[in-house]
């Protein structure tokens, strides 16, 4: 049985999570974790506070703690996945990510976190194996493709990154992101004239991100309209 008072304290942490005072819940989870010692939930989320106030060392002590308390806690493996990659340590993260796709191995989040610190530790391979796989497992979030796209570009085929891209911008019509991935595929094709209207594309959609109109150069330069 859950304990009430638990269950509200653990909800009032994740409502001050989201609604972005992640100072107010790094201070609240210190009471709380003094209350229920026991309990993982106070220890994941004060991880992701002080994750999100950018104290890593106190964040990966708060989440390595929740690992004791919940060896087997997807959620606690993934946000230490994160922070161990987010602070450098590419090992680490990878050891705390292969844990949690072994005991998952259809969920979305692990993937994508898997892919992204195979990645970091150099396994193209195994980053594009773990992303295709994200992919399939949350076939409707446009994230999940573009990472695919990403990594088929990295390995060299275009032709595959921008049928993936594509389908990321069918999720997500006019994503920078995707258009920018889409652009460096039709780039990577020889295809300026065509990269550089997905570049434009991405402009409209983002005004103030400078890498559209610094693209389009390149691709006006490719195609000898130096004006």
């Amino acid at each position: 049985m859950i304990d009430p008072n638990l269950a509200a304290a653990t909800a009032h942490l994740v409502n001050l999570l989201e609604s972005g005072r992640a100072d107010l819940a790094a201070t609240d989870a210190v009471a709380q974790r003094a209350r229920f010692p026991h309990a993982v939930e106070p220890a994941r989320l004060h991880g992701i506070a002080l994750f999100q106030l950018g104290r890593m060392g106190d964040a990966r002590d708060a989440l390595q703690t929740a690992r004791a308390l919940a060896p087997q806690s997807i959620e606690v493996l993934c946000n230490l996945g994160s922070v161990l990659l987010a602070d450098g340590d590419v090992t680490g993260a990878t050891a705390a990510l292969e844990q949690a796709f072994a005991l998952a191995p259809d969920h979305g989040a692990v993937l994508k976190g898997l892919g992204n610190a195979r990645r970091a530790g150099g396994d193209v391979a195994g980053a594009r194996q773990a992303y295709a796989r994200a992919a399939h497992a949350m076939p409707d979030y446009a994230g999940a493709w573009l990472n695919l796209a990403a990594i088929e570009l990295a390995c060299g085929e275009p032709a595959s990154a921008g049928q993936t891209a594509r389908r990321a911008l069918t999720l997500a019509p006019e994503h920078p992101e995707a258009l920018l991935l889409l652009g460096h595929v039709l780039a990577a094709q020889r295809r300026h004239a065509d990269a550089e209207a997905a570049y434009a594309t991405g402009e409209r959609s983002a005004p103030t991100d400078a890498r559209f109109p610094y693209q389009r150069g390149l691709m006006a330069e490719e195609q000898k309209q130096f004006a």
